[in-house]
């Protein structure tokens, strides 16, 4: 069996679902696989003794380097502040697997430091930017790729809330990740800063470009209802993902003889709702298969790229 240590015993990796019917943190997808030997900790220790009790696990009372070195994988599910902890400790154990929660640090310093580390070792990172590992996302890259064969992206608008590392950054690599291409802004415009969220990761709404395409990322504080929504323009098709990424429409044109100009039209066919459901298997899944094939995924450089390029943003604002 595979051991594996859920660091976090919070809403992502094991509240979230865990008085209901849904696969949405780290403790559940991986106690559904039999392959897995399930280890918590958290400085809540009467919360990871009774994680580790609902999923018959084990828990530890505190980690060090050493500990490290028992299992084949480890899961930083902490708040964003701690990870440098967590991946320093990680990278001097040179633990094989490490799966890392989003953003990696708000710190830019932290980062270089943690690059260091990381070159310096055979620890392979995955930075859970969930979506990107979706079926339904994977499918929509293939789309786009062939898309861009033949059409150009004009114009992307994004819509979040709840701190631009936290939330926005979920957008930009999904965009990175569907494009397969790094995103580099050019000519921002910051439009406004909101600290309600975050002094440290504020929700900035402004306007840049991408080489051709210009993208205008719109960040709400004040609404009482979640919000996430990304609307890729073609020249002749628009993709919009929205309610939190769980619902795909693509919409193709179509000439009008009533309007006497083309219209968009929604492509039942390619068009796919419940596209995060059980969200968090996913992640488990690819877990299981790399440690059996000892052939880790691994984006933690361009996911610390983005982190970089988003603090800077947020330091010129």
């Amino acid at each position: 069996m595979f051991k594996v240590l859920i660091i976090g015993c919070g809403n992502i990796g094991a509240l979230y679902d865990l008085n209901n019917n849904n696969i949405l943190t780290h403790a559940k997808a991986f106690s559904k696989i039999e392959e897995f030997s399930l280890y918590f900790f958290d400085i809540n220790f009467n919360l990871a003794k009774k994680i580790a009790k609902k999923y018959n696990g084990n828990y530890l009372e505190k980690i060090n380097e050493k500990d490290l070195n028992f299992f084949n994988c480890i899961c930083i599910s902490t708040p964003t502040i701690t990870h440098f902890k967590w991946l320093k400790l990680a990278f001097n154990s040179n633990i094989p697997f490490v799966i890392c929660e989003k953003p990696i640090s708000n710190n830019e310093k932290d980062l270089r430091q943690l690059l260091k580390l990381y070159k310096k070792n055979d620890t392979k990172v995955l930075v859970n930017y969930i979506r990107r590992f979706q079926v339904s996302y994977i499918r929509l890259k293939k789309y786009i790729i062939n898309l861009l064969k033949k059409d150009d992206i004009k114009k992307i608008v994004i819509k979040y809330q709840r701190g631009f590392l936290n939330n926005c950054s979920h957008a930009l690599d999904l965009i990175q990740f569907l494009t397969d291409s790094g995103i580099i802004f050019k000519k921002n415009i910051t439009l406004s800063r909101n600290n309600k969220f975050s002094h440290e990761d504020p929700t900035i709404s402004f306007f840049g470009k991408w080489n051709n395409t210009e993208i205008f990322i719109l960040g709400f504080e004040d609404t009482s209802f979640k919000i996430f929504e990304i609307d890729i323009f073609f020249n002749n098709t628009k993709i919009e993902i929205k309610e939190s990424g769980n619902v795909i429409d693509i919409f193709t044109i179509k000439s009008s003889s009533k309007f006497k100009t083309n219209i968009l039209v929604k492509d039942v066919k390619k068009s796919v709702n419940g596209c995060m459901k059980n969200y968090m298997t996913s992640i488990a899944e690819i877990v299981k298969s790399d440690l059996q094939q000892n052939n880790f995924y691994d984006n933690f450089v361009e996911s610390l790229n983005l982190n970089l390029k988003m603090l800077k943003i947020i330091k010129k604002c």
